[in-house]
């Protein structure tokens, strides 16, 4: 028997590297789809951004992640290195 779907609460965190997370009070997880639902309230952290949203979609194959609604996007600055500068 192998795992197909996942419905997860109770504050779910799901680390996808290092720089991206996502957290929410539940998630759905199919892996036929190969994507990550959330119904309420998600946030995404990543190196360049902190994303708030209610209703998440995102297809974990492709990258692409919608927020239905109430999106705040918070940009951080990169950080400089000595091969930006030249």
């Amino acid at each position: 028997m192998s795992l197909t779907r996942a419905d997860l609460s109770g504050g779910v965190k799901l680390s996808l590297d290092q720089n991206l997370s996502i957290s929410s009070r539940k998630a759905s997880y199919d892996r036929a789809a190969n994507q990550v639902t959330a119904p309420g309230r998600v946030r995404i952290r990543h190196a360049l951004a902190d994303i708030e949203g209610v209703g998440l979609a995102a297809d974990l194959a492709s990258g692409v992640f919608a927020l239905e609604s109430k999106v705040r996007t918070v940009l951080k600055p990169r950080s400089v290195t000595a091969k930006d500068r030249g």
